[in-house]
């Protein structure tokens, strides 16, 4: 199946003959799936965007024993994200032979996979002083995993985040990981693979380290060399991600020779 493809499915208690020649046309339930991602990085799930009546849903489904694991772990993470807000209701995890999560389309601003700096400077701040509001004051400390901007919605002061296929708990000393390897996946994208930034780009890398550094412990085990260490922690704990995968073909971070996260830790931290 590929990118974009529909499918359209119809759901009914009518007789044959009735859906043929039905006296109640609306009594008739059309959806119909996009097809978004299917067997992204060898994750064993295909991810739908589903238009049913006038509701609108995304639906993310295992093709395989690992695709369960995949699916119940992400269903974990959004558990515990949204454990205290009205949304949990509207997440539903189904499990069937081959499991299936259901998520609403959160409303907001969204933002395309490969975000660069430039331009999304406001949003990135947005999201350090949510990460350090909601992470540092949690006593049951996890990582999400991935956290790109493309999977931010941010609506006003309401930021919302999904994708929580690599989400596990941790120790709080790790502190700092996730939104380390946000920015280096922003490095990535601005500089199109080639490491080199301009000054205002570096600049602001600075900001944010020192937003995110101001008042954690020096116990943390992540922010002295913010970048090497965000790397070994994805390569000590690469079990703790759940990929199906070399990860170091997942993500850019866990595979970038040691100069250029050298480099980069310089350029935040001096």
């Amino acid at each position: 199946m590929l990118r974009g493809e529909l499918i359209v499915s119809f759901s009914t208690n009518l007789s044959s003959q009735s859906l043929l020649y039905p006296e109640k046309p609306h009594d008739i339930k059309i959806m119909i799936c996009e097809l978004i991602t299917n067997n992204t990085h060898n994750n064993n799930t295909a991810l739908y965007k589903c238009y049913n009546a006038n509701k609108v849903f995304y639906r993310k489904a295992a093709f395989s024993h690992w695709g369960n694991k995949v699916i119940e772990n992400e269903n974990k993470g959004y558990e515990w994200f949204y454990k205290d807000s009205e949304f949990l209701a509207e997440i539903r995890f189904m499990k069937k032979y081959f499991y299936e999560l259901e998520i609403p389309e959160f409303n907001g601003r969204k933002f395309p996979s490969e975000s660069v700096i430039s331009g999304n400077e406001e949003s990135i701040e947005k999201i350090i002083a949510f990460y350090k509001g909601r992470w540092s004051t949690e006593n049951d400390f996890t990582v999400h995993g991935d956290m790109a901007l493309c999977n931010f919605i941010i609506d006003k002061n309401n930021i919302k985040l999904v994708d929580w296929e690599h989400f596990h708990y941790s120790d709080k000393e790790f502190f700092g990981f996730d939104i380390i390897n946000m920015l280096f996946i922003f490095i990535y994208h601005e500089s199109k693979g080639t490491f080199i930034l301009n000054k205002r780009n570096r600049g602001f890398l600075k900001k944010c380290y020192i937003q995110l550094a101001e008042g954690v412990a020096n116990s943390n085990k992540i922010l002295e060399k913010p970048f090497q260490n965000a790397k070994d922690y994805m390569l000590m704990f690469k079990d703790r991600f759940l990929v199906n995968t070399n990860i170091c073909n997942k993500f850019v971070l866990s595979g970038s020779p040691l100069s250029i996260l050298e480099h980069f830790d310089s350029v935040v931290t001096k």
